[in-house]
Order: C-alpha cells, then structure tokens, then sequence
C-alpha cells in the first residue's frame, strides 16, 4: 500500500527533468553489491594487484557517496514517508564521514572509471601533501620523464626522420619511427637497438634509454609503496563501517525500483488500484503483454 501512495507521489511531484537527472545518475552507479562483497571477501588468489584493487575500491565508493548525495537533493521535492526514509539514509552521518574521509586522502582529479586503474591515476591518486617523501618520489619521476623527453628530442633534432616517444606499462619509453621504406634499417643510428619492425612503423631503443626507464621504474615503485600504505589505511577504515554502505545499497535498489516502476506507470497510462471488498478489473491488460507482439485486447474481470 505504502509503495503504490509513493509511485503515485513521485508520478505528480517529481519533474521530468529531475527524473531524467536522477535517471542518468542511477545508471553511472557501480556494481553496489558486487563492491561491497568483494571488499569483505579475503581473496586466496596473488596479492600482487591487491593495492591497485583497494584504489580501485575507494574511487569507486567515492562514486557511489557523491552520486547518493546528489540524489538525496534531487528527491526533496517528493512528499512521502518511504522517499523520507530512503532520503535519511542517502544523507546519513557515517555515510558523510567516509566521503570526507576519502576527499581527505583522495585527489579531487583523479575519479572512477570502468576497467583497469590507469597508472597515471593509482600514481596521483594520493593527495599532495599526505606524505612529504611521497611528494619528493613524484617530483623525481617528474625530472626524469622530462629528462627522457629531452633525451628523444635531441635524437629527433640529429635524424632524418621522424621520432617520437611513446609509453606502455609494459615497456616504458620506446621510440617509434615511422617508417615505410624496406631499407630504413640501413639509416637508423648505430646506437638504435630495434624492437620491432611493421610495415609502416619501427618500434626502436637504446642503451641510454634503457637506463633511464630503469630508473624510472626505481621511482614509480617507490611511489607505490608509499601510496599503498596511506590507501591501505583509508580502505580498512571504509571496511569498518561497511554495514551504513549496505544500508545505502538497499536504499538505492529500492529508489531503483520505485522509479523504475512509476516511470512505466507513466509509459502505459497505468493508474493505482483501489481497495474494496470486491475484485473488479475494467478494461485490464497486462503489462508484460503490452510490450510483446500486437497490443492486446482490454479484458474485465468482476
């Protein structure tokens, strides 16, 4: 009874643009559930890529905490007990402490995205500030990947062909020269070792190169290092007061659902049903029907 008064209430009191807004907003959520279980879960597998899942976590939650809060304002212009209750656990106290928490640690720049944490952003995931030799570790990998780039521009500025530095997790700076002609082996430098040849490109490095992607390497795991401590910390704090983000989790499958269903109330000119001591349906269709093959023909049933 009081899920039908409250798809009525949204049907007259929500707007469509706020329902669009809301909409879209709901759609951009994680996987909720599937977070929260896997945050409580202890994995047997490697812990190898568990500092990068952590990360991974937190921005996500953060997605989550920012996207619920929103939402919590969206639906002040619905009067009802259920939205009220679903607004008070949007808007709860802990719920607030571990998004401060997190905007603490947490740089405003860096946000969730769906697939593998870039390393750019686990490596400037940390605010500056945090950790005074975690700062100093950044500004040393920043004088080095400047150092490369000047070391590729003047190889650039001594050929006679185009060079260009590209990045991969996998193989750090590499050069990569265009190349469409068989014999572009016979002009490379002596020092150009090749690693791999295609046929309009040639992915090439050097001795000197190899030494500066060594030591940049050296950098971005002690970078690591420092910033998985101070995430490792903030992630077992959110897991402290996991039971508030379930809590959350059940408000939002719930606001989920009564949109859902007076968003399709609306669709199909539905209308709300009234008790009596009889069981009358005037001009009914189902709605399952109504979304299959022909439109069906109305029934009443008395």
């Amino acid at each position: 009874m009081m899920r039908r008064s409250c798809i009525q209430a949204i049907e007259k009191s929500l707007s469509p643009s706020n329902a669009d807004v809301i909409g879209v907003a709901l759609k951009n959520l994680p996987d909720v559930d599937e977070l929260l279980s896997s945050m409580i879960r202890i994995s047997k597998k490697s812990i190898t890529r568990a500092p990068e899942k952590r990360t991974h976590s937190i921005l996500m939650v953060k997605q989550i905490l920012t996207i619920s809060i929103e939402l919590g304002d969206l639906l002040s212009s619905i009067d009802h007990p259920l939205i009220t209750q679903i607004r008070q656990v949007l808007s709860d106290s802990e719920l607030l402490a571990i998004l401060d928490s997190i905007n603490e640690v947490v740089d405003e720049d860096v946000g969730y995205g769906r697939g593998a944490l870039p390393q750019h952003q686990r490596c400037y995931a940390v605010k500056a500030g945090c950790n005074g030799l975690l700062d100093v570790a950044r500004k040393t990998l920043a004088e080095q990947t400047d150092d490369i780039l000047e070391y590729v521009g003047v190889l650039k500025s001594q050929a006679s062909f185009d060079i260009s530095a590209k990045y991969t997790q996998g193989k750090g700076y590499f050069l990569h020269v265009q190349s469409t002609i068989d014999s572009m082996t016979a002009t490379l430098p002596s020092e150009f070792i090749i690693l791999r040849r295609s046929a309009r490109s040639t992915l090439c490095t050097t001795l000197d190169l190899l030494k500066m992607n060594k030591r940049l390497q050296q950098s971005l795991y002690e970078i690591f290092l420092l910033s998985d401590q101070i995430v490792k910390d903030l992630y077992e704090s959110i897991v402290g007061c996991i039971s508030c983000l379930f809590r959350l989790s059940e408000a939002l499958a719930l606001l989920d659902f009564l949109l859902s269903l007076a968003a399709y109330s609306v669709e199909i000119d539905g209308m709300e049903a009234e008790e009596s001591s009889s069981l009358s349906i005037l001009n009914g269709r189902h709605p399952i029907m109504l979304n299959i093959g022909s439109p069906p023909v109305p029934n009443d049933h008395t």
